[in-house]
């Protein structure tokens, strides 16, 4: 997989926030503003899913290209699958969370470079402490398909469960973090030391 695509699911309506979690402050960006700086910082030209307040994420990641996903209520697949249908000439993408600011760069080359020695047909996800899979998640251009029909708030975990036997598992260490509630900004600010 050389041609990586970075496709940013940013569409949630943060219920466990009880704010949009993407658009607060970080580092001098906003939360999914300095995700986008941190995959623009290796190299990959991210897509957003934007859905909910769509118009202020958009503005967040200034610069990035962007799909909006009209069933984002629906749940994570049908981001997934807007995105992927609005995907150019990849044979791979890499799916993140939007709500990763911490995203470690070196964690994003390890799974570039371990991508690029696979073909269409694999899915390479970081491995954290504990043995905890995580993300972001790189898919091949095989699975592009059953990635442009997802549905629902499961995401792609059919899929990786069902390609086991596909899986590259790549030992990353350190921790999985991602932004939910208002402990878990506090903690993840806190812990990486941003404004």
């Amino acid at each position: 997989m050389e041609r990586v695509e970075a496709l940013v699911l940013a569409a949630g309506t943060s219920s466990r926030m009880g704010q949009n979690k993407l658009l607060l402050p970080w580092d001098g960006s906003s939360v999914v503003g300095s995700l986008v700086t941190t995959l623009k910082a290796v190299g990959l030209a991210p897509l957003v899913v934007t859905g909910h307040e769509s118009e202020k994420v958009t503005a967040a990641v200034a610069g990035a290209r962007t799909v909006f996903n009209p069933n984002y209520r629906d749940g994570m697949g049908h981001s997934i699958a807007a995105g992927v249908c609005a995907l150019s000439e990849a044979d791979g993408v890499l799916i993140v969370l939007g709500d990763m600011p911490g995203l470690r760069i070196d964690v994003l080359k390890l799974i570039l470079s371990e991508g690029a020695r696979y073909s269409g047909n694999h899915i390479v996800r970081p491995s954290y402490e504990n043995d905890t899979e995580g993300h972001p998640v790189l898919f091949g251009s095989e699975h592009f398909p059953a990635l442009s029909v997802l549905t629902g708030d499961i995401g792609a975990k059919a899929i990786v469960d069902s390609n086991r036997d596909r899986l590259v598992l790549l030992p990353v260490g350190g921790r999985y973090d991602d932004i939910d509630t208002e402990a878990d900004f506090r903690v993840e600010k806190e812990s990486k030391g941003r404004d």
